[in-house]
């Protein structure tokens, strides 16, 4: 400081430079919705379940109103674009209508690229699910999870009092039917600084909602998939059989939750319970009856998932398939009485002559 001539202290400094550095705090509005304006969505992600006496992570699609606080969860697998669908309808049908707008962060199910701003280039399989029911989608901007604390707030609630303790079930269904349990009773609720219970609320919401479609969309992706000369589709890393008439062609197929079907243009030519590990197969055997027709030999070894086992051998029978000889012991009597006579012989003879003579 001496060098440059400077007179003031370096503590002075200091609180300049922590002047410039200081940050103003940012200062947020008090907001509220009209009826039926708007909801938030969210996942909570890998929440521990014990199914069938296995410890499990699910994926949790999360739905809340802003102006009720009516919520609506369920459980899946994974959070693909199926289930994401799959539980946007069941929350529409658990209110009975559909809120106007939905705000989303920027996921991959209904986002396909960021653009310059709030603007967002959509999925287009989401772009006809949301217009199906006609509500208009909100996008926050990134990392800032306070433009739908609604949803937030309620995110912490699933994981404290939902999935505290681990729920314990037997399969996803029971896990489900436990969650939609836990929404209704949560319409008796009345939160703070209300004085109206949610399901009060909600039903003040339901005159505004838009009307839930007559035929709604399937939730599912549909995929282009090339039929194998096996006459077997792959879909991620599973396989699915069609039958053997379509070997070589282009299908359709649409992945639900629970299920893929396989179709051409006009028809549905397989349903498969979906696989949810790696590497797995369903293979039907009727598929392949046409070709069984001209190849029989190949049904003791075709590769089938239906296939019932062979019937069990027969249990060997206590008689035998061969004649039995039933041969009589011979007697050794006389052998043994013949040869103590020769071992008395040959002890005579080894006598000494002069004790013979004796």
């Amino acid at each position: 400081m001496e060098e440059h001539q400077f007179s003031g202290s370096y503590r002075r400094v200091l609180e300049v430079v922590a002047k410039f550095r200081q940050k103003p705090k940012e200062v947020f509005l008090p907001l509220a919705f009209q009826p039926g304006e708007m909801a938030q969505a969210d996942w909570v992600e890998d929440l521990r379940v014990v199914i069938g006496g296995q410890l499990r992570l699910v994926q949790v699609l999360l739905l809340v109103m802003n102006y009720s606080g009516s919520f609506y969860c369920e459980a899946f697998e994974n959070m693909k674009q199926e289930a994401f669908f799959q539980g946007h309808r069941h929350a529409f049908e658990f209110w009975d209508g559909v809120p106007g707008t939905v705000t989303y962060d920027n996921l991959k199910a209904a986002v396909k690229k960021m653009l310059e701003g709030k603007s967002r280039e959509e999925n287009e399989r989401f772009t006809a699910f949301r217009s199906a029911y006609l509500f208009d989608s909100r996008f926050c901007n990134p990392a800032r999870g306070n433009e739908k604390g609604r949803v937030e707030n309620m995110v912490k609630f699933v994981q404290r009092n939902l999935f505290t303790p681990i729920p314990e079930v037997e399969n996803m269904a029971e896990l489900n039917a436990l969650l939609r349990q836990r929404c209704e009773a949560y319409l008796n609720h009345t939160q703070a600084r209300q004085t109206e219970t949610v399901n009060e609320r909600l039903k003040q919401e339901q005159a505004h909602f838009l009307p839930l479609p007559q035929f709604p969309p399937e939730c599912c992706r549909i995929i282009p998939v090339k039929v194998s000369k096996t006459s077997l589709v792959q879909f991620e890393t599973n396989r699915y059989s069609v039958p053997s008439e379509y070997a070589y062609q282009t299908l359709w197929l649409k992945a639900f939750v629970d299920r893929v079907e396989i179709t051409t243009q006009t028809d549905t030519v397989a349903i498969h319970t979906r696989l949810n590990g790696k590497y797995g197969e369903s293979i039907e055997s009727k598929h392949y009856a046409k070709v069984l027709e001209r190849k029989p030999g190949g049904q003791q070894h075709l590769k089938a998932t239906d296939k019932q086992p062979p019937p069990p051998k027969p249990p060997k029978s206590e008689s035998s398939p061969f004649p039995q000889v039933h041969v009589q012991p011979p007697n050794l009597a006389q052998y043994a009485k013949l040869l103590r006579g020769l071992l008395n012989n040959r002890a005579f003879e080894a006598e000494s002559p002069t004790k013979r003579a004796s």
